[in-house]
């Protein structure tokens, strides 16, 4: 619940439909578990790039001015960036801690049409560097463009699951700098004849640009959420060598 919007609808609603209930795990279990089993260790062919980045408002990726950067984590939003920075502000520049109290999801709207880049540096040993290496984002949200060492990647779109590169003798001994261009999700009006029907014929807010991909349809327009953005998940994971039997 924050402090300065105590009746958010977000906290009513938390407050009148989450009732408290048993946790799964005070639930007896049904069967007897064996507690002597070890799980054998996960291989160690995943280096996750999840923490903190930084962040920009700009759509100019590789040439984006990074001298005023805020930090963002990833997997995150731009808006939790934004919020703890103190960057969303309504119309009068009061920083904004709430989006979900009175009007001000038509700020944190906004945000979410806007262009953002991402970059982070991380460091590799010669060993890994000279392995067969592939860069894997968990997902976005909902369309980017990806830069590694200077050099585009490629672009992708939707949310669910993607982009995943093969950057074998891209990556370097020693620091590398990935840069993820965020583009802001569709923003547009209706076109002329486009579901006439929808809301009695259109109204002066109304974005349709989710008909143009694949999200949560009910973040364009109505209710009081917002469109989400950003990445998730990401990480470099290396290459299994074949097996001996040549499977």
């Amino acid at each position: 619940m924050s402090a300065r919007y105590p009746n958010s609808l977000d906290s009513i609603e938390k407050e009148k439909y989450l009732k408290p209930t048993r946790s799964p795990f005070g639930i007896p279990e049904p069967i007897a578990l064996q507690r002597d089993y070890a799980i054998p260790a996960a291989p160690q062919n995943r280096i996750s790039l999840d923490g903190v980045w930084e962040m920009v408002p700009s759509g100019d990726g590789l040439a984006a001015d990074f001298s005023n950067a805020i930090p963002a984590s990833v997997p995150g939003s731009v808006h939790c960036a934004l919020i703890a920075a103190g960057k969303l502000t309504d119309e009068k520049g009061n920083p904004i801690d709430d989006p979900y109290f009175g009007k001000n999801d038509r700020f944190a709207r906004a945000a979410s049409v806007r262009d953002y880049t991402f970059r982070h540096s991380f460091r590799l040993s010669r060993g890994l560097s000279a392995s067969r290496l592939r860069l894997v984002f968990g997902g976005v949200c909902e369309h980017c463009r990806v830069y590694l060492n200077g050099k585009e990647l490629g672009e992708h779109r939707g949310m669910f699951g993607g982009p995943e590169y093969d950057v074998t003798g891209l990556v370097k001994e020693g620091e590398n700098t990935l840069i993820v261009l965020l583009n802001g999700a569709p923003d547009r009006p209706r076109r002329p004849g486009e579901m006439p029907t929808f809301f009695g014929g259109g109204n002066p807010w109304l974005n349709l640009g989710w008909v143009d991909t694949a999200t949560f349809n009910c973040t364009y327009g109505w209710h009081y959420a917002d469109i989400p953005a950003g990445a998730w998940d990401l990480a470099l994971r290396r290459a299994c060598p074949a097996s001996r039997g040549g499977a």
